[in-house]
Order: C-alpha cells, then sequence, then structure tokens
C-alpha cells in the first residue's frame, strides 16, 4: 500500500509534470515552426514558369538597344518576381529560367546576400534561383540588373508591407492548444504509470 501522503505527492508531481509539458508543447508548435520558416523557407514567385511572366515591359531586357529604342522582349527568358510585380512575399526567391544553360550574373540594390545560388539544368535549358539570407525589407523597391543569356538586363519588384505567415502556420495555430493537450496528456499518462511502477 501506498500511503496517503505519498499518493498526494505522486498527484502532485503529475500535476507539475502536465504543466510543464503543455507549455513546452505549445512553445514547440507555435515558435519553432516559425523560427524554421523564417529561415529556411521560402516562396517561389508564382509566376515562375509561365508564359505570361516573359519580360514584357520595355527595359526588362535591354540587349543591344537603349532606353528609347528597346529590343522586344527576348523569348524563352522568365523572370521571378516578374518585372514590376508588387507586394511581393519578403520571403521569395529571385528566379531566372532561360531557354539556354548560360551563365546568369545580376546585382541587386538595395543589396541582398544569397545564401544559395541552385542551378537546374533541364536538357538545354536552365532555372537559376538565388536565395537570400534574410527576409527582403518590407514596402522596398528592389533593382536587378546584370547579364542573361548574354543580354544585359534590368528590372523591378517592389516587396509587401507586411510579412505573411506560412501555410504551415495558419493550419498549426488554430489548433496549437488542442495539439499541445493530446501531446501533453499522452507525455503524462506514460509518465503516470511509470512513477506509479517504481512506487509499487
Amino acid at each position: 500500500m501506498v500511503p496517503l501522503v505519498e499518493k498526494r505527492k505522486a498527484i502532485m508531481l503529475v500535476l507539475v509534470f502536465f504543466s510543464a509539458s503543455l507549455f513546452i508543447s505549445y512553445l514547440i508548435i507555435t515558435v519553432l515552426p516559425y523560427s524554421y520558416y523564417k529561415q529556411r523557407a521560402y516562396s517561389i514567385p508564382s509566376n515562375k514558369g509561365d508564359i505570361t511572366s516573359s519580360t514584357m515591359g520595355g527595359k526588362a531586357l535591354t540587349g543591344m538597344g537603349d532606353d528609347e529604342n528597346p529590343i522586344p522582349p527576348v523569348p524563352g527568358i522568365f523572370l521571378g518576381p516578374r518585372p514590376g510585380a508588387t507586394n511581393v512575399s519578403l520571403n521569395t526567391v529571385i528566379y531566372v529560367y532561360q531557354a539556354r544553360p548560360v551563365n546568369v550574373d545580376i546585382e541587386v540594390d538595395p543589396k541582398i546576400t544569397f545564401t544559395k545560388i541552385e542551378k537546374k539544368w533541364e536538357g538545354f535549358s536552365r532555372d537559376t534561383t538565388f536565395y537570400s539570407v534574410e527576409l527582403l525589407q518590407p514596402d522596398t523597391t528592389y533593382n536587378v540588373s546584370g547579364s542573361i543569356m548574354g543580354f544585359s538586363a534590368w528590372w523591378t519588384f517592389t516587396t509587401a508591407s507586411v510579412f505573411s505567415q506560412s501555410e504551415y502556420e495558419y493550419v498549426l495555430t488554430p489548433y496549437s492548444w488542442w495539439i499541445a493537450f493530446a501531446a501533453s496528456s499522452i507525455a503524462t499518462i506514460i509518465f503516470t504509470r511509470m512513477l506509479w511502477r517504481s512506487k509499487s
């Protein structure tokens, strides 16, 4: 027989364990996904590989032309974010698709530090994706310039005013307490069984 005092102590210990595990579970569910998303997840421009995102708009690819007489948009090149895009997500990547596997050299103003430049070949075409180290600045117009497929490139896009939460967070947030409660309940049941076995 377990003395009454020991039972009360055990019950208090179980309640403390449940409370602590509930708090820790909620913290893991709500904080860590946001931190992971902010550092690792990126938003691929929705116009990726879509012919409607071609370099229409005058100066996007000027080639041998000049400001007053730019060459027509170059076929087989797609940019993301598209030239002139607004309300661009702060975690977006810069994306270039070209029909020929020629090196892409770009500079961005304000300056963006890239954590990774990914190149993917599909036959003779190539995708080049530039991943920034940090979120882009809100409500800022970025100027991208450089060389794409041998042409002189120049285009701009403007970021959104605020950073939208990830889809992963929108799924979890309304149910985070329920998920934390379920996880801590399971952990507490296992802990209680182990506790009673040790006292019996």
